[in-house]
């Protein structure tokens, strides 16, 4: 396990592993804040460089309780979403494909408890929960393991550990051989923590004209669009069959510079292939969908 001191992590000094001496651990869901327009910006201890920066552009709460996020890393303009269930676990992936059925971090975990990672043959577990001090402030961190299965007689190989302290989310994540990334600086609902560098305030700000792939897809009766704009300017999304007959306008005005997104309900529509349009000025972005009934 690696644990930094200072001058390298300066968001959080050294705590000691076992029970947290906190009288209560602190809700799940406070180890992992999610709302739209928080900002996270990790370096490199070795070189102290910014490695990325995490935007969380988008939440919303499903009919079943469940929260769906959607955010951004730059620099390499990775898209992601995540899910986490009315149990507190949080499920991670890229792209727009359904959510995947393994577990990234179970919040509500006790000290021990074990669960299958990304591929069969990785387990994560909770560690440790702990005392620490994040940017000044006393909290709670929890430690999760990751390990590779390995042929016997070798015991399992710890190839990563992601620290999550109360409030603040991911402070410190380790990767094998030696990546080891600590927060820099964060926003986290409207409140700046340390030094985040080249954000001006925790809002996503789409950088262009995107539209997304509908979620889920095939569907019935509802699917969610998203769609991004680079400035405030007039918006016209409309449904279409194969055709081209139009079957239903989602958005005709005035949009945000930001993140948007539609839900549309297809009562009353036919099962089958429909396209979805996307319009601002010159710009034309069109993506297929499919209702199944």
């Amino acid at each position: 396990m690696k644990i930094l001191t200072q001058p390298f992590l300066l968001a959080f000094s050294l705590f000691l592993l076992g029970v947290s001496s906190h009288a209560q651990t602190p809700p799940p869901l406070s180890f992992y804040p999610y709302r739209a327009g928080n900002v996270w910006q990790y370096r490199d201890a070795f070189n102290n460089e910014i490695f990325w920066t995490r935007y969380n552009d988008r939440d919303s709460l499903g009919n079943d309780g469940v929260i769906f996020i959607r955010g951004r890393r730059v620099p390499d303009n990775t898209t992601f979403r995540e899910k986490i269930d009315t149990a507190a676990n949080v499920f991670f992936w890229y792209g727009s494909g359904p959510p995947p059925t393994d577990t990234l971090y179970n919040l509500n975990a006790t000290v021990g408890q074990s669960w299958q990672g990304f591929r069969p043959e990785i387990r994560i577990t909770l560690a440790g929960i702990q005392s620490g001090i994040v940017f000044g402030v006393p909290t709670t961190v929890k430690l999760f393991r990751f390990t590779l299965a390995q042929p016997p007689p070798r015991e399992p190989l710890v190839f990563r550990e992601d620290y999550l302290a109360s409030g603040f989310g991911l402070v410190q994540s380790w990767y094998e051989p030696g990546l080891l990334l600590y927060l820099a600086g964060a926003i986290i609902d409207t409140v700046r923590w340390g030094i985040v560098v080249g954000v001006e305030d925790g809002s996503f700000k789409a950088a262009e004209f995107t539209l997304y792939q509908n979620y889920p897809n095939p569907f019935n009766p509802t699917t969610t669009i998203n769609f991004d704009v680079p400035q405030k300017e007039r918006i016209h999304l409309t449904v279409f069959d194969v055709l081209g007959r139009e079957v239903a306008v989602l958005v005709d005005g005035e949009k945000e510079r930001g993140s948007h997104s539609v839900l549309f309900n297809v009562q009353g529509i036919a099962s089958g292939v429909y396209f979805y349009r996307l319009k601002s000025g010159a710009a034309t972005l069109t993506k297929k969908m499919i209702v199944q009934k």
